[in-house]
């Protein structure tokens, strides 16, 4: 096990200059596009690291036009199901997610190819407009055409590129017993089941059970109940180490120094669960301004337990339901 990726003075200074590449670049989004856009800003500088020399498994024109469209696409979606009733929520978020997934998931591929779009329908679902449409659609194709780019720049003389279209995806028969059909409809019913339930809790981070449940939910079950116990004993690190260091030693008054430390050890995190350790801080963090920590503490603890049951039932269902087993 790789706890952490190799510490030399060269990826000491590499991961320095990124950090602050990220929150330089979120900064500037957020500066242009407003604070109801800054998570597209997160998404898409994720997307961005993310496929530095990959594509989403398409060839070069398909992957920059579906990359594109998905994050237009999350953007509409999103935005109208915040006007509609509770039964078009489900329909439009089971719909959308099923389209996201099977267009993103690659079998062959062990990269996970959907994760930026699908951390970019759990976060502007969450999320929704306060003050401009314009600028979300504006912001969803400017992230989307960041992230194209990038591909384009850095696979352009890549000498293995794959021959797949859009096309042959979308013409061959869907096969329910393949893994592309399983993992895309255990998706788009967990999280949709997800969004219903933060919906009805109306509590601010509602978003705290769908990224769980779009963390656990994995293409093989015996993966996701892996991740549930690694999730669970992350988490409970992560809230011991934040109540040592707000409140134990009180360090409130040094946030942002505290916060930036945090962020750079978190470059060097190889394994999941030790990456969870850090998810697990950070979001305590960011309800340091909402809830006093014997409110946050337990809100985490719950909407993260509804999450996993969520990814955990819907996974063994479908499963049992659409998995041939020889």
């Amino acid at each position: 096990m790789i706890i952490i990726d190799t510490v030399t003075p060269k990826k000491i200074v590499i991961n320095f200059f990124i950090l602050l590449f990220i929150i330089a670049f979120i900064n500037v989004f957020t500066s242009i596009f407003g604070a109801d856009n800054n998570l597209i800003g997160v998404t898409a500088i994720t997307a961005i690291l993310m496929f530095l020399g990959r594509d989403i498994g398409y060839k070069t024109k398909d992957s920059i036009l579906v990359t594109i469209f998905l994050f237009v696409f999350v953007g509409v979606v999103t935005s109208i199901s915040r006007h509609v009733n509770l039964v078009f929520v489900f329909v439009i978020s089971l719909v959308s997610i099923f389209t996201i997934m099977y267009l993103t998931f690659q079998p062959h591929i062990d990269f996970k190819l959907y994760l930026p779009f699908m951390l970019l329908y759990v976060f502007l679902d969450g999320n929704p407009v306060k003050d401009s449409y314009i600028l979300r659609i504006l912001g969803c194709i400017v992230g989307g055409i960041l992230v194209a780019l990038t591909m384009y720049l850095t696979t352009k003389k890549k000498e293995e590129k794959s021959e797949l279209y859009v096309k042959d995806i979308l013409k061959e028969k869907i096969d329910v017993h393949s893994d592309r059909f399983i993992f895309s409809i255990k998706m788009a019913i967990g999280i949709s089941i997800a969004i219903i339930i933060g919906r009805l809790l109306n509590v601010e981070k509602m978003t705290w059970i769908s990224i769980v449940t779009l963390s656990i939910t994995q293409s093989n079950f015996s993966d996701s109940k892996t991740r549930i116990k690694q999730r669970f004993i992350s988490t409970l690190m992560g809230i011991l180490v934040f109540v040592v260091l707000f409140e134990i030693l009180q360090l409130e008054k040094h946030l942002p120094i505290v916060t930036f430390i945090l962020g750079y050890i978190y470059t060097f995190a190889k394994d999941y669960d030790v990456k969870m350790i850090f998810v697990a801080i950070n979001d305590l963090i960011s309800t340091m301004a909402i809830y006093h920590t014997p409110i946050s503490i337990p809100t985490r603890l719950l909407l993260f337990t509804i999450g996993i049951i969520i990814a955990y039932i819907v996974s063994k269902v479908i499963e049992k339901r659409y998995r041939l087993v020889n």
